[in-house]
């Protein structure tokens, strides 16, 4: 296929599979089913703080297989073989999940597997992407990461449904084998443009040497000796902290404030998600 209609193409499977990797963000709606139903899965009540540690854990391991991804994707021979190994492990994750009897597998199954998952795939898809299109650089890593955000846009209500016709060990059991023959056959369309490749018709932009022009090259070292660096690092915390704790605590948020039930919780989720993914865009 033509590589300029090809790369529409590995950008629709890159946002499918970044749809359903991107329910991870919905945990608040697993978290209430689990809460629930505390007694039946652990034997004994469990606190909402003890769940959530398992999205802590989920998030906090993710940034690990994404800085490792481009030396991974060498190992493996190419993106499409990485995003197979993200949709294995976050399909396990939910799978094993749905077969959990204590907090300490639920850390494993959801925080482990679910985590290492999401970030093999959303590292790999994002990137490539974006090699595919150098020309709409910041408009297709809008899209690829808004669609990270709309798996809590469109799932959440799915969830909710589930869990209340099955319990939340079912919705793990059937939304883990969905997303995981969604991811396969997603991946399936997911190539990495050749070396030096470019649009047809397009060339970079060329650069005027300027003495305030940033250094470029650095390597890790002279980045960590950066001041620049750490105020990033700051800021990137701080923001990230109060949007991981309001998406990942939706649900409980909206039935503790609001006083609603679970089913209307759950569309709060997703107007969360709504604002998530077009703030991407944006």
């Amino acid at each position: 296929m033509d590589l300029m209609k090809k790369r529409w193409a590995v950008l629709v499977a890159s946002v499918i599979v970044n749809i359903c990797i991107g329910t991870g963000f919905a945990w608040s709606v697993y978290q209430t089913g689990l809460f629930n139903e505390g007694a039946v899965i652990f034997g004994t009540e469990v606190q909402k703080s003890q769940l959530a540690l398992a999205f802590t854990i989920c998030s906090g391991v993710a940034p690990i297989p994404m800085i490792a991804g481009n030396g991974l994707q060498k190992k493996l021979k190419g993106p499409r073989n990485v995003v197979w190994l993200g949709g294995i492990l976050f399909s396990a994750g939910l799978i094993c999940t749905s077969f959990i009897h204590s907090l300490t597998m639920l850390y494993v199954t959801y925080g482990l597997l679910c985590g290492f998952g999401i970030a093999f795939a959303y590292g790999i898809t994002i990137g490539n992407t974006v090699r595919f299109f150098p020309d709409k650089r910041g408009l297709i890593a809008g899209i690829s990461t808004a669609a990270y955000g709309a798996g809590s846009i469109i799932f959440p209500p799915i969830m909710q449904s589930l869990i209340a016709s099955g319990g939340v060990m079912f919705t793990f059991r059937v939304l883990g084998i969905l997303f995981g023959v969604m991811i396969i056959i997603a991946a399936c369309f997911i190539t990495e443009p050749p070396e030096g490749w470019l649009p047809t018709g397009w060339a970079p932009p060329v650069v005027k040497n300027s003495s305030a022009a940033p250094a470029d090259g650095k390597n890790w070292k002279l980045m960590l000796a950066d001041g620049r660096f750490y105020l990033m690092i700051i800021a990137f915390t701080i923001f990230a902290t109060g949007g991981l704790m309001v998406v990942s605590q939706g649900s409980p948020m909206a039935q503790a404030i609001a006083g609603v039930d679970a089913a209307v919780a759950a569309t709060a989720v997703s107007i969360i998600g709504l604002a998530n993914t077009g703030g991407r865009v944006l």
